[in-house]
């Protein structure tokens, strides 16, 4: 019978993690697939062909009942591959892929910001942010972040459970730690030029006993996708856990999520369009 860490019922990212540009025409997409053991970490990293560029990150995990793989990074690893990280804090061995999505247009200026989160509190979970600024002249194309998660009971369990653009040039990722040290938490934004892309944002509930759901939003007619961001939300500020960040068309980003118990748990999706 799976064993889920206590520290560690968290909001996947997936996790995170990962928003981003929509797949201009002409461009590619690669898929990269691995399987986590118990207790372990594992990451992927996914190249562009030739000399395309990343424009977009898309992650998908086999969180469930049966499953705890937790996102742990989503982001780009230099301008022309995405990185793809989670940790399974499950007895059960879980499977996760990475998609980049790339072009030959602009090349974009990668920029980090980081803080380190409290370990939580008499098992309250510390909750942290931080916001990648990006420089003048230039707006937020690309998102992705970095949390520390153990896949030992011992150790930090940062899990991102907001990414979104809070200004045409920050981009700022927050999480919860639910473990029993300090983690680090990254927001990174990819910038580039041109005009700031407008957010189109759809939620929905997930059953209260537990269960997946899923939500896109999609952009207005005439316009694609640029990135996409998501957040959830729960009654104690736990979970639900990320399982997919995808782009299915080019106008639409698809966010979904499990909920292994907490009741009234809230997922949206946030794509920003141009």
């Amino acid at each position: 019978m799976a064993r889920l860490r206590p520290a560690a019922v968290l909001a996947l990212v997936a996790a995170g993690a990962l928003a981003a540009l929509a797949l201009a025409a002409g461009g590619s997409s690669r898929t990269r697939s691995t399987t986590v053991a118990s207790f372990d970490s594992s990451g992927l990293n996914v190249h562009c062909a030739g000399s395309q560029r990343l424009v977009l990150g898309g992650v998908k995990a086999s969180t469930s009942h049966s499953e705890g793989l937790v996102i742990s990074a989503v982001h780009p690893h230099g301008t022309r591959a995405l990185r793809v990280a989670a940790t399974n804090v499950f007895v059960n061995p879980a499977g996760l892929s990475a998609t980049a999505y790339c072009t030959h247009r602009q090349r974009l200026s990668i920029v980090t910001k980081s803080v380190k989160v409290p370990a939580a509190d008499a098992g309250e979970p510390a909750m942290g942010s931080v916001g990648a600024r990006c420089p003048g002249g230039t707006v937020v194309r690309l998102g992705g972040f970095s949390a520390a998660v153990s896949a030992q009971p011992a150790g930090p369990s940062v899990v991102v459970n907001r990414m979104k653009r809070t200004g045409r040039r920050t981009l700022t990722v927050a999480a919860a730690n639910a473990g029993d040290r300090p983690g680090k938490l990254e927001a990174i934004a990819g910038c580039g030029s041109g005009p700031a892309p407008s957010p189109v944002k759809t939620t929905v509930g997930l059953p209260a006993a537990g269960g997946r759901a899923k939500t896109t939003a999609r952009c207005p007619s005439g316009l694609r996708l640029v990135f996409g961001g998501f957040q959830t939300r729960s009654n104690d500020g736990q979970g639900p856990y990320l399982r997919e960040l995808a782009r299915p068309s080019a106008g639409r980003w698809r966010v979904g999520a499990f909920q292994f118990k907490r009741p009234h748990a809230v997922l949206k999706a946030i794509a920003y369009c141009g």
